[in-house]
């Protein structure tokens, strides 16, 4: 039984005033302010991982004492909050596949959400961006930068086609008139 059916059938037992019903309604108002907790921290999971972590935890460890129809709910989060605590951040440095420029900027008008073709700057790895499809940061099929990045141009044609680039290709920028 899931916590809000425990909260729906606690309701009716008040009503009817049978014993212990109070008891019931405690354990699901529990369970819906755990599950609700549970919820804020899957919410920052990127942007505040450890604080996700905390808040998920807590969730589940206090979720198997509430009721038996929030004990799986309450061992998913109390796995999600370890592996948090225990999952390693991947430094996202610049890569021989993403060299340093020799220019340094600082962030004007920066965002991680772009375009297909958009052309930026990474200040943080001093590297030019082509955006070209999903990145591993996208959340479906538009590119993300792994950060804030500042846009300054567009690919003229088909920005797909910089698929077909390898680590070792030279790659000629040149501007375009419009």
């Amino acid at each position: 039984m899931g916590v809000a059916a425990l909260l729906f059938f606690s309701a009716i037992l008040v009503a009817l005033g049978v014993s212990g019903s109070g008891v019931v309604a405690g354990y699901a108002i529990g369970g819906v302010i755990l599950s609700i907790v549970g919820l804020i921290g899957a919410a920052f999971v990127k942007s505040h991982p450890r604080l996700a972590s905390a808040a998920m935890l807590i969730s589940g460890g206090l979720g198997f004492s509430v009721v038996l129809g929030f004990r799986i709910g309450a061992l998913l989060l109390l796995v999600a909050g370890i592996i948090g605590l225990i999952r390693k951040e991947k430094s996202v440095e610049p890569t021989p596949a993403t060299p340093s420029l020799p220019v340094r900027f600082e962030e004007e008008k920066a965002r991680a959400e772009v375009e297909i073709g958009s052309i930026a700057y990474w200040p943080p790895g001093k590297a030019l961006c082509i955006f070209f499809g999903a990145t591993p940061v996208s959340k479906r099929e538009e590119p993300r930068a792994y950060g804030s990045v500042n846009v300054f141009a567009k690919v003229v044609g088909d920005p797909t086609v910089f698929r077909k680039v390898r680590d070792d290709d030279e790659v000629i920028l040149e501007r375009h008139e419009s």
